[in-house]
């Protein structure tokens, strides 16, 4: 939670609503509840998990716009879980029975209900970066996607009559005029300082990690504000059943949704390095296990044996295998993932677990060499791959180049995971 800086005495005690939690110093009288109605955030549909930095005196909780409780941390106690049915405006609340406090604490809301402690707000931006160095400590069971030029799954993300939405605010709210309609659910969107094209009667706004709206994209120059990671938008009704959202400068003809999807059963382990790493995430270098899928081989640089969640993994160099563990992956795996195709013109990857998102595009077929190119970039891969097709085949025979990108294709799409 990111609030403003804020502070008030009530009730004899000082209390101050810092950027990321509060503080509290002083003795109450009485049994009662202050809410810190300085800073609203408006969280989506959805079930949640509060936590505090450090156990506290106070029952520490939510509350709505009409002070009306949602969630309380008993005294003692470090989380809770509470579930909204709609988008709603929370604020932290601090009650108190003749408590005595003097402390400094900091919440974390996520919709990771496995989260076990505290991890700092980090402004919409992914983590881990330079400002703040999280770790990754693993990667598990990744899904590798795979979808055409569209990126709008209308039947994951309805769109529902008489809505519109507030470019100035972000909230969607009821329309009476009967001319458009919104989607309510928040779409993931990780696509943050690309440039995009869509609908001309669509207005999008763009939402952080957690929900927080931060402007509309510009339709001008079709550049995704910094940090986003969520939008929602409205459209006139007639040009509702052709939404198109795409990587793109210009908005191209309409084509549906397309997608395939494939988990693997792994689990991946990185750890941070100075130099020689063989991926780069955020401008942080890992050594990373990796997929081979050239070779059916899952790939293991990191001593697994060794790892330990109650330590750093910065740092931890003697962590890494002296040589590289090769597991072979199962031959459903290989399968499957030689089994994903291309789309015509534009394909785009996607690679999605808890710990680690990653995408890439490739317009098809010309500029395959430019997008493995940024794969091997990413991914620290030195081999040199065949990206000339006889001009003639691209020009007049698209199944035959398409054949020819599928059967090479596979090679490098999960090595983003890493």
């Amino acid at each position: 939670m990111d609030y403003e800086d804020y502070s008030q005495t009530y009730n004899g005690v000082r209390i101050t609503s810092t950027k990321f939690g509060y503080s509290v110093s002083g003795t109450f009288s009485g049994t009662g509840a202050y809410t810190l109605i300085n800073r609203y955030i408006t969280l989506a549909p959805g079930t949640y998990k509060m936590l505090l930095k450090n156990i506290s005196a106070l029952k520490i909780g939510l509350s709505k716009r009409d002070y009306s409780a949602i969630t309380t941390i008993s005294e003692g106690k470090t989380d809770t879980t509470f579930t909204l049915d709609e988008e709603t405006e929370v604020c932290l609340t601090i009650r108190y029975s003749n408590t005595t406090s003097n402390e400094t604490n900091e919440i974390m809301l996520t919709k990771n209900l496995e989260a076990t402690s505290y991890e700092p707000y980090t402004g919409g931006i992914p983590s881990p970066n330079p400002d703040y160095p999280q770790e990754i400590k693993s990667v598990v069971n990744p899904t590798v996607k795979v979808c055409g030029k569209n990126l709008f799954d209308s039947k994951k993300f309805p769109i529902i009559l008489g809505r519109g939405i507030d470019t100035n605010t972000g909230n969607t709210y009821q329309t009476t005029s009967g001319k458009y309609c919104a989607t309510e659910k928040y779409i993931p969107f990780p696509y943050s300082g690309k440039k995009i094209s869509f609908n001309a009667s669509m207005s999008l706004c763009a939402y952080d990690q957690d929900y927080k709206f931060i402007s509309s994209v510009n339709k001008n120059n079709g550049r995704v504000p910094s940090g986003t990671m969520y939008v929602r938008f409205d459209i006139k009704i007639e040009d509702k059943d052709k939404v198109q959202i795409e990587l793109s400068e210009n908005t191209t003809t309409y084509e549906p949704y397309k997608e395939q999807t494939i988990q693997l059963l792994i689990t991946l382990n990185a750890i941070p390095v100075s130099s020689d790493g063989n991926v780069t995430i955020n401008e942080q270098q890992y050594i990373a296990d990796y997929v081979d899928v050239e070779r059916g081989k899952l790939v293991k640089m990191v001593d697994s044996s060794k790892l330990d969640n109650t330590q750093s993994i910065i740092g931890k160099i003697e962590w890494l295998l002296a040589e590289p563990q090769e597991i072979d992956l199962t031959q459903e795996e290989v399968q499957a993932l030689k089994a994903l195709a291309t789309y015509y013109p534009t394909t785009n990857i996607s690679v999605n677990s808890k710990q680690l998102d990653g995408y890439a595009v490739f317009n098809y077929p010309i500029s395959m060499k430019n997008g493995w190119n940024y794969v091997k970039q990413q991914i620290g891969d030195t081999r040199e791959y065949i990206y000339n097709m006889d001009a003639r085949t691209q020009d007049t025979d698209l199944q035959a180049a398409e054949a020819y990108v599928n059967s090479e294709y596979a090679v490098v799409l999960t090595e983003l995971e890493v």
